[in-house]
């Protein structure tokens, strides 16, 4: 409702979403689920209530996707990092449901971000400009399974 293409949902209602899923599950059956959390994405919106520990990162000048100050790097990334912050949390919080589900010990979870972010440092401000590592090289968390289950 009310999404429009350049519409970003706050990454607590997706949370929100999944652990709905989550606790409807039949425990008798297997799932995959994807759960894509966009906070990270320009132009870091943060909800009011969200905790921003990294300062100064008040964006009052020209910020646009592909360009904005150079000399306002270190307010766009403190911006990025209190977004990694927030969906750090909320990554948390959906653990924290599938531990009361019972469901944690024999989850596979994979967290994986879709590019990184340049902050000027090989000449472009954000990402989808170039194949510097500092774009497209990211990291993968794998939490394995207690234990495999047989087919």
């Amino acid at each position: 409702e009310n999404i429009t293409s350049e519409t970003k949902i706050d990454d607590a209602y997706t949370r929100e979403l999944a652990e709905t899923y989550v606790k409807a599950m039949n425990p008798n059956e297997r799932y995959i689920l994807s759960v894509n959390f966009q906070r990270t994405h320009f132009p870091y919106h943060l909800p009011d209530h969200a905790a921003k520990p990294y300062a100064p990162n008040e964006i009052n000048f020209p910020f646009k996707f592909f360009g904005y100050p150079q000399e306002n790097v270190d307010i766009v990334r403190n911006a990025y990092d209190n977004a990694l912050n927030y969906v750090d949390t909320q990554i948390g919080a959906f653990i924290e449901t599938l531990k009361q589900e019972g469901l944690y010990e024999e989850s596979l979870i994979i967290v994986v971000p879709d590019h990184g972010e340049a902050f000027y440092k090989n000449g472009f401000p954000s990402h989808g400009t170039s194949l510097f590592d500092d774009q497209v090289r990211t990291f993968i968390l794998f939490k394995t399974p207690r234990r495999c289950i047989p087919r």
